[in-house]
């Protein structure tokens, strides 16, 4: 039998029953009150003959109601539901504190603390006291009395002044006295003695824009003449950087997967509201299981997550499926399905049968849908929003479709000598002499290497190693690039774009070539490797799911039996630190946090077997130089309303316009607003906002403190956003927020301004 409980949350069920659950549970009053989960209790059990089974939990510190649901699966009696049972935790006196999302360090933020008495009609005195901290300077008196009647709260408010970055204890202590500072007229009982301690945790941040970036090496140091590998980089930090704002790791793991396996539900720092994000959440998963199944290192553990990453993520996929079994990136927001993410999702359907229950129907429906829409020459057309430019190929032609096409209905068990396959590589073949750009050769080449036309197949790649890019003994693809005028001058980054092709390439060598070929893509392997960021993803969800097929299908081949080795890191003469890689840990992600930066690193490793190096550093600065692809511009304006007693702050209006500037219109784009502390988005005006028909806003997310905004595209004439945020928390001194637009497709592409309510608006 499974056993959940919901804190406010109305489960229907059927038959059956949970019973003996008290309807008051009463904690001891001097107990400090700290844990305050949503969910409480999810748990499986056997029960007895009798059909009952009795087991003590802790409850949780949060006074509410529960709601306990349960069902049960017997192989005679089939599915049983139980009848829901709410269990009532509360006490006759307790605190309660409101804490916005999270403040900037150096902000002023008002600590509302309410205190609740239901011990009968008398009232008492009451001090509430705010714990003094080393982590925030008190502007306001810690110690308040009170006088709080039976059936009554009173709130008391703090002000205090976060000083470190960090989750921030806040303690607040309501007490009842024997003295009295109630008025004449109440009835007063001094003999009541009542504590409640109670303790919530405050999200400080520095100020400024978050920045990161991650060294990354792959190595296995008996493949080299000296058998060691040795490396070293420099660690550094620009100038106008926030000073406590800096956060460092080294983590080393003996198994090139072993990064993306840590982070498997975290890939990307990167929102996911729309029907091709949120396939990270599911095709790599599908990678990670069959590599782990290919090298026999498969544990329940990583098995039941990848699994229920998959079936969750199938579920949520279909509903962005249309009537006419297409797929589009808004689903029945969208005019029309998407020939690109449609055979992206069968692809991704037809990899995942292995290892969830897909309904054949839903392999199907997007097969005949894309029959339907092939033209007489064989090609596939462009139809619904084409998100990722690069897709269009250098000549602009419908053949990187096609081929892209193809590759999918080939993993859908479509035959090569399908009539409707050999029509679209017709169409391929035909327009390969016109096509030149390395991005669209590195589809093209996998397709014929899944195909199995070598012929063709040879000629193509033989095509891109002349393209090919060597530098510090690696190889990868990249794309013609505009010279940007503004660069950071110490840290490269490779594009969205140059991370797939690079895929493809490692992909249609590893389908042709079996161990003779690891020799020839381990360079590329490196490459792909060094890209990575600190969650074992790259950079949006297409380059993600490529590189992470590439990379497993290398590792496959290479994974040996032999694991053992010694990676000893040094930054200075302050730090040093070995790891120790075996057969037992090899899967398992090794960790040290605070290098000293800046700092050089040296690392030398010695030892059998190949390990994944990774140095990642986070800081804050103050501005960002803007990107040549993005123009922002912001203002704010006040609403003429008045402000209750819990605000500081009128509400205020915010408009962002954010302008292309580079050739055409952007790929997908997101716009990240970030909200000032102690303000919440109006949800009436994000409505508005949504439902919108003149709008180019395809869909609004609220993630924390942002409010995330998907646009089928950024035009150079401007695409403009408009809504309302109110203060639900008394901040003061407040810093500037983020406004951030982004290319998903290529990342690098972005600008970011900085947005403030002065004092002045709030009046």
């Amino acid at each position: 039998m499974a056993l959940s409980l919901r804190k406010n949350a109305n489960v229907n069920l059927e038959g059956g029953s949970i019973s003996n659950i008290e309807s008051v549970a009463t904690k001891p009053q001097t107990h400090i009150r700290t844990e305050f989960p949503e969910t409480w209790l999810w748990t499986e059990t056997h029960l007895s003959e009798n059909g009952t089974h009795v087991f003590d939990v802790k409850v949780p510190d949060t006074i509410t109601s529960w709601y306990a649901s349960g069902f049960a699966v017997s192989s005679s009696a089939g599915l049983g539901v139980a009848v829901p049972s709410e269990l009532r935790v509360f006490q006759p006196f307790f605190v309660s504190l409101v804490l916005p999302y999270s403040v900037i360090q150096g902000e002023i933020v008002t600590v509302p603390a309410a205190v609740f008495s239901y011990v009968d009609r008398a009232c008492v005195t009451v001090r509430v006291t705010l714990e003094i901290s080393n982590s925030y300077k008190m502007i306001s008196n810690p110690n308040t009395k009170v006088c709080l009647c039976g059936g009554r709260t009173a709130t008391v408010y703090f002000k205090i002044q976060p000083t470190v970055i960090g989750k921030v204890s806040i303690q607040v202590t309501a007490k009842t006295l024997s003295e009295n500072v109630c008025a004449a007229n109440r009835k007063l009982d001094t003999s009541i003695s009542m504590v409640d301690i109670l303790v919530k945790k405050l999200l400080v941040e520095p100020e400024g824009l978050k920045q990161e970036y991650t060294f990354s090496n792959f190595f296995c140091p008996n493949t080299s003449p000296q058998k060691l590998f040795k490396s070293y980089f420099n660690l550094t930090l620009p100038e106008n950087f926030v000073k406590g704002s800096v956060y460092s790791k080294i983590t080393v793991v003996g198994d090139i997967m072993g990064s993306s396996l840590d982070n498997i539900d975290n890939l990307l720092s990167m929102p996911s509201g729309c029907g091709e994000q949120n396939m990270l959440k599911f095709a790599p998963n599908i990678f990670i299981m069959n590599y782990l199944r290919n090298t026999k290192q498969v544990n329940d553990e990583i098995k039941n997550k990848a699994l229920n990453f998959m079936r969750t993520g199938y579920q949520r996929e279909l509903t962005y499926k249309r009537a006419d079994g297409s797929y589009s990136a808004f689903g029945k927001n969208d005019k029309e399905g998407s020939t690109w993410l449609t055979a992206f999702v069968l692809k991704s359907y037809a990899q995942a049968r292995p290892w969830i229950d897909v309904d054949q129907k839903e392999i199907q429906d997007p097969i005949n849908w894309l029959f339907q829409k092939q033209d007489f020459n064989g090609c596939f057309p462009t139809i619904g929003t084409l998100h990722n430019q690069a897709m269009k190929g250098g000549v602009k032609s419908p053949v990187t479709l096609t081929a892209y096409v193809i590759i999918s209905l080939l993993e859908a068990d479509i035959i090569a000598t399908h009539p409707k396959l050999v029509n679209a590589s017709r169409c391929v073949t035909n327009s390969l002499i016109n096509i030149t750009d390395s991005y669209s050769l590195s589809i093209i080449a996998y397709m014929y290497a899944k195909i199995g036309d070598f012929k063709t197949y040879q000629s193509v790649i033989d095509t891109l190693n002349r393209l090919a890019v060597r530098k510090d003994g690696m190889v990868h693809w990249e794309e013609t690039k505009v010279q940007e005028t503004i660069k950071e001058p110490w840290y490269y980054q490779a594009s969205s774009t140059d991370i797939e092709q690079t895929s493809y390439v490692l992909l249609a060598m590893l389908t042709f070539g079996k161990s003779s070929v690891i020799s020839d893509v381990v360079s590329i392997v490196q490459w792909l490797s060094k890209q990575r960021n600190s969650l074992g993803g790259w950079s949006s969800t297409q380059d993600t799911v490529l590189a992470m097929q590439a990379l497993s299908g290398f590792a496959e081949y290479s994974f040996g039996a032999s694991q053992n080795m010694n990676v000893d890191v040094k930054a200075g003469n302050t730090f040093a630190h070995t790891f120790k890689i075996t057969k037992s840990n090899s899967l398992v992600s090794q960790t040290v946090e605070d290098v000293p930066v800046p700092t050089t690193i040296n690392v030398v490793a010695t030892g059998d077997g190949c390990s994944l190096i990774q140095t990642s550093v986070q800081y804050n600065v103050k501005e960002v130089t803007q990107k040549p692809s993005f123009q922002l511009t912001s203002s704010v304006t006040s609403v003429h309303e008045a402000i209750t007693a819990q605000q500081s702050c009128k509400p205020q209006n915010i408009k962002v316009c954010a302008y292309y500037t580079g050739v055409g219109d952007s790929n997908m784009a997101i716009i990240d607003i970030q909200m000032i502390s102690g303000f919440e988005p109006n949800k009436e005006s994000l409505d508005k906002a949504r439902n919108n028909k003149v709008s180019s806003i395809k869909d609004i997310e609220v993630r924390g403190k942002s409010v995330v905004f998907y646009f089928d595209k950024i035009i150079s004439s401007g695409t403009c956003i408009k809504f309302r945020i109110d203060q639900t928390t008394k901040v003061e001194k407040t810093k500037p927020a983020a406004i951030k637009v982004y290319d998903y497709y290529d990342t690098g592409k972005s600008a970011t301004t900085l947005y403030e309510v002065t004092e002045k608006q709030c009046l």
